[in-house]
């Protein structure tokens, strides 16, 4: 790592070839953006670079805790070549099968070979139209590479092609979410609720704080109820308050019993409901 002291030591300039993906960070552990370049490392006097050491490679700096990893550029560029030829020819051996295309795929975005990347991506949704899997995947791929022109059409597609997966119908019902459709995607995580095998609290919660914003705090409550059948999410302080606020208001519209005043209506409004009953 770069070391300075006064204005002595060593520090990095010029960064090139940057690619931003999103991620998990193996230090901090977020789904945050992670950043990948090749910068020059140099002996610097008063901050001014003064004699150069390399380049090296940075892969996976986040963007949150700025961890990351380095290796000599030099080094990272056999590492890369090596990786794509092992992968392509791995998909030449067995052409038909999904899983080499996107191991290929995914080995061309991790060395940062985007036009290539693009172009297989492209011919992979052209070769599987109706695999259901296959646009799953590669809705991720273009969400990781913040190519997100294509992610909901794809997404979308692989919903159409199996609405019973609950990966699929929790994906599509968070995109109405996203549009506002709440009660359309309501409706398609009602199958998922417990003890559904496929429940996860996270679509609840989602559901609950949207459903809350809308100021509809009576189907916020009930979110918040199902997804409370996680014993994990009761730990999360942000949550318990964004529930007892909905719980609160939602009792302030309940049904109460109908007490007649004691003497009757006033003259004048029960003259007014006789007519009406007439």
């Amino acid at each position: 790592m770069p070391f300075t002291i006064k204005g002595i030591g060593t520090r990095y300039y010029g960064k090139r070839n940057v690619r931003k993906e999103m991620g998990t960070c193996q230090n901090c552990r977020k789904f945050v953006q992670l950043e990948n370049y090749d910068i020059g490392l140099y002996f610097v006097i008063l901050y001014i670079p003064i004699i150069p050491l390399g380049r090296r490679q940075i892969t996976d700096k986040c963007f949150y805790c700025l961890h990351h990893r380095v290796m000599p550029l030099a080094k990272w560029r056999d590492l890369k070549s090596s990786a794509i030829e092992t992968s392509l020819q791995a998909l030449v051996n067995d052409m038909h099968n999904p899983a080499r295309a996107f191991e290929y795929l995914f080995t061309l975005t991790r060395f940062n070979e985007m036009d290539d990347a693009r172009e297989l991506a492209a011919t992979i949704e052209a070769q599987y139209p109706d695999n259901a899997d296959a646009h799953y995947v590669l809705a991720g791929w273009h969400m990781s590479t913040g190519m997100s022109k294509e992610v909901k059409r794809l997404f979308q597609r692989a919903f159409e092609l199996n609405p019973d997966n609950p990966d699929y119908r929790r994906t599509q019902a968070m995109m109405l979410v996203e549009q506002g459709r709440l009660d359309e995607a309501r409706e398609l995580v009602r199958c998922l609720e417990p003890p559904a095998e496929g429940f996860q609290p996270e679509e609840f919660v989602a559901l609950g704080e949207a459903f809350q914003k809308q100021g509809n705090h009576v189907a916020a409550t009930e979110m918040f109820r199902i997804a409370k059948t996680d014993p994990t999410v009761c730990q999360d302080k942000k949550f318990l308050k964004m529930s007892k606020r909905s719980e609160k208001r939602a009792a302030q519209y309940a049904p109460r019993d109908f007490t007649l005043p004691r003497g009757g209506f006033p003259q004048q409004a029960s003259g007014s409901i006789r007519s009406f009953t007439q």
